[in-house]
């Protein structure tokens, strides 16, 4: 009796946490849809055809009601659904024929009876995903809308949007762990380390050229200070040094600027301690490739505006080499000498550029610049996991574009902006991530995606919810648009979901310039465009919105992902 007992509760709780799961599940694909390709099994392929010549890319939405795919034309009743079928075996129809052995987990099809006048007619639809995680998610959702009904599994609600700390859901880790050790991350992350280390020329698994690392920001001068920044530092001050404000002081006087002198004192403070000798310690220099590779890059290790000269290249040369010989596992990486440059051009000691140097790259990036980039395709998957689970408007709009996070966040994460951003905004936006450390890094790039990432109205996430309380709010909104202007008031209100009263007011209409994709490396670039204009522009604004996602992303969220994403995958 207590056997059976005991067994009875394991199942409560088993089921429990599947309809939190599916719960959690259906309310994001309701909210923003879902990327898939539609298989179009019919098609004759020809001779030389293949198979992802009979995909159709489509986003799949669900209501209460129903299940529709935004290309073709599919509408399915959920009352007329008879089956959510996965597969583990190749499907008898000829175009799978020429699919790929791995293509089949990530496929389900869906069966359902289309009641016509007179009759019901069996109907049926393949669709592949991105990922298995997907797949599994879709089918396990499905299954318990089919087995209860949509309002009751959202009724299972699990973690509330207004929780302290984010908390990702299993299909969100299981998606990022498995594009982590997918073959296609690991053929871009040996790319992208090949041209940062200087060895082969770049190809198509690089997506993009990685021009951006060697310079081209726009005007660049040193920080400005005006009288009103001193006064504010002077008022809190008082008779004190500047060394002894608390983090609590310093952290609004940080967002609003700080004077040179101020920065002198406290940087230091903020980063490892190191003597002059240090440097000279790691006699002899590193290996002639790595030492051949700093010479090439020194030269174009210069912001525009300010001009290195000989004897600052010359402590740039020591800096990195004597990095390179002091953590051979790093060595030397493009980036680390644009992250070096800007402690020179404030005109620290070479002591405290090694300091810098170590802080950066030890403390703050942990592994991002090894000879792999182990580190940075992890925390990539670690960024995939957070933008999935806190912008799932932004996730969409990345997956419907083919745009690669791995390549998106690179100058983020491997120079933290130093050769992109103009310089006085690199050193602002380093007063913060200095005093930071890691979450800082992670919460505002997800800052610059809420701010500046365009969505399919060319509206940003934080744009189309103004907007749309702008409109839920107007006094003056007249008689027919009153229904439109509740319907946006809702979605705003929607924990990241302010997308969505961007797409209806768009149109839902199906065919294929619903789902049709901007190419990827203009949607990046127009990113950037605006994020470093934003930043320039509106940096205070970029620090609160920043500040806000600390809170939902410390240190021990970050390393719980990790955890998760280095975990071995479920065999199944």
């Amino acid at each position: 009796l207590v056997s059976s007992f005991l067994q009875g509760s394991g199942q409560c709780m088993q089921m429990s946490s599947e309809a939190v799961a599916a719960a959690q599940w259906l309310r994001e694909t309701m909210q923003h849809g879902m990327t898939c390709a539609r298989v179009e099994s019919h098609r004759s392929m020809g001779r030389n055809g293949q198979f992802e010549d009979a995909l159709v890319k489509t986003r799949l939405r669900l209501t209460r009601q129903s299940l529709e795919l935004e290309c073709g034309g599919v509408s399915v009743q959920l009352k007329e659904l008879k089956c959510v079928q996965g597969h583990r075996t190749r499907p008898t129809s000829p175009v799978f024929r020429l699919a790929k052995d791995d293509a089949f987990n990530k496929l389900t099809t869906l069966r359902w009876n289309q009641t016509g006048r007179q009759m019901q007619t069996g109907q049926y639809v393949h669709l592949l995903f991105p990922t298995r995680a997907d797949a599994r998610a879709f089918h396990d959702g499905m299954s318990q809308v089919q087995r209860f009904g949509a309002s009751a599994v959202l009724a299972g609600r699990g973690a509330s949007a207004e929780a302290e700390e984010a908390e990702p859901t299993a299909w969100q880790l299981e998606r990022a762990r498995e594009r982590y050790t997918g073959a296609g991350t690991r053929r871009r992350a040996a790319a992208l380390a090949r041209q940062l280390r200087g060895g082969a020329a770049p190809d198509a698994d690089a997506d993009i050229s990685l021009a951006v690392l060697k310079g081209g920001a726009s005007e660049e001068v040193m920080p400005f200070e005006d009288p009103a920044m001193h006064d504010r530092w002077a008022s809190v001050l008082g008779r004190r040094c500047v060394k002894e404000l608390t983090l609590v002081e310093l952290k609004p006087l940080i967002d609003m600027g700080m004077p040179l002198k101020y920065r002198h004192a406290l940087w230091p403070e903020w980063l490892p301690k190191s003597d002059a000798e240090e440097v000279d310690a790691w006699d002899p220099g590193p290996c002639e490739e790595v030492a051949k590779q700093i010479e090439l890059d020194l030269p174009r290790t210069q912001p525009r505006g300010l001009e290195i000269g000989d004897d600052q290249r010359q402590i740039l040369r020591r800096v990195l080499n004597a990095y390179a010989v002091r953590n051979p596992a790093v060595g030397y990486c493009q980036g680390m000498n644009f992250i070096a440059m800007v402690f020179l051009v404030l005109g620290f000691a070479e002591a405290t550029i090694f300091s810098g140097l170590r802080r950066i790259v030890e403390d703050i990036l942990p592994d991002v610049h090894a000879s792999g980039l182990e580190g940075y395709i992890r925390d990539v998957a670690v960024l995939e996991v957070l933008v999935h689970h806190l912008l799932p408007a932004v996730h969409q709009q990345l997956e419907s574009n083919e745009v690669s996070m791995t390549v998106l966040a690179l100058d983020h994460f491997v120079s933290l902006m130093a050769g992109k951003w103009p310089f006085a905004v690199v050193v602002r936006f380093w007063d913060f991530l200095i005093i930071e450390g890691s979450p800082a890094v992670f919460a505002s790039f997800i800052a610059l995606l809420e701010l500046y990432f365009p969505l399919a109205d060319g509206l940003s996430v934080a744009d189309a919810q103004a907007a749309a309380e702008a409109a839920a709010t107007d006094s003056a909104t007249s008689a027919p648009d009153r229904q439109a202007s509740r319907a946006a008031g809702a979605a705003a209100r929607l924990f990241g979901g302010v997308c969505a009263a961007a797409s209806q007011m768009a149109g839902r209409g199906c065919g294929a310039t619903d789902v049709a994709a901007d190419d990827p490396v203009e949607v990046m670039e127009k990113f950037r465009t605006r994020s470093s204009r934003g930043a320039a522009e509106e940096m205070q604004r970029l620090l609160k919105h920043t500040r806000r996602w600390m809170k939902l992303i410390p240190q021990r969220v970050i390393d719980r992902i990790r955890g998760e994403i280095l975990a071995e995958s479920d065999p199944s």
